[in-house]
């Protein structure tokens, strides 16, 4: 959905959208770009991103770090569980 999102954006976006899209704090985005671990520029002292660039930085995260797929749980099936108090 990020992806498809940044491909479909043919206009830059600001720290607002930039952190809404990605599901993080402002401040948190604000300090990657200080860090230069986002790719972003400063226009007029404003941030700004373009989406082709976070598209493909992002589709770099996603290459580095797959996301995990969840530990399989074995249901437990009316199991009796003791917890020691």
């Amino acid at each position: 959905m990020i992806l498809e999102t940044l491909q479909k954006r043919d206009t830059v976006m600001n720290i607002h959208e930039v952190a809404n899209l990605l599901g993080l704090s402002e401040s948190l985005v604000y300090r990657m770009a200080a860090s230069y671990q986002i790719p972003c520029v400063r226009f007029c002292g404003a941030l700004r991103f373009d989406p082709s660039e976070l598209a493909a930085w992002y589709e770099e995260r996603l290459e580095a770090h797959p996301p995990r797929k969840p530990p399989c749980v074995e249901p437990l099936r009316g199991r009796r569980i003791s917890i020691a108090s």
